[in-house]
């Protein structure tokens, strides 16, 4: 007769932990993954491409919320590109840039940043390969004790105007934890 009794009990612990270990699961997108609210895009590439020396770097501010599956928010902040050749002749650009960006990350830590508007996400113009190629980042989530929260390639093209027109060179783009002075 006592073996009775402990049956139901074990069905109730059983449903009761299962249930707890369901109410502490993390909302939100990516469960596994943590984007911070307020972390800095930083893109650097520099190299020579043929005759000519390629040096450009993206520093975005990003803010994010999560919605849904993803992150919502803007970034924005400075862009660059020189192109000079051996001589040091050639062209400089330095952009202010400032769009609305959503990040996506897979279970896998597969991560993509990426230009929208109007809850579209925007595809390449063909105007100028530069900016064609700022609006999707794609990389990998990195461990979350790491400063750096997600990498990857990305390669610097030319503007496309009469005075740049070649020279592409690759670099890496990182997704960091903003610096937070001390004090």
């Amino acid at each position: 007769m006592h073996a009775r009794p402990a049956i139901p009990f074990l069905v109730a612990a059983s449903a009761l932990l299962t249930g707890l270990g369901c109410a502490q699961e993390p909302t939100g997108p990516s469960r596994q993954f943590a984007i911070p609210a307020n972390p800095k895009l930083i893109a650097e590439a520099t190299a020579w491409d043929g005759a000519m020396h390629v040096d450009c770097w993206i520093d975005f501010s990003v803010h994010l919320e999560p919605r849904g599956d993803h992150w919502f928010g803007t970034w924005g902040g400075e862009a660059h590109r020189k192109a000079v050749d051996a001589t040091g002749a050639g062209v400089a650009y330095f952009a202010d840039a400032f769009s609305q960006v959503r990040v996506d990350v897979s279970p896998t830590g597969a991560v993509t940043l990426a230009t929208y508007r109007d809850d579209a996400l925007l595809s390449p113009s063909g105007d100028s390969r530069f900016w064609d190629g700022i609006l999707e980042f794609r990389g990998r989530m990195v461990p979350v004790e790491h400063p750096i929260i997600a990498e990857g390639e990305w390669s610097c093209r030319p503007m496309d105007t009469h005075d740049d027109s070649i020279g592409t060179v690759t670099g890496i783009w990182q997704l960091v934890r903003e610096y937070a002075p001390p004090g």
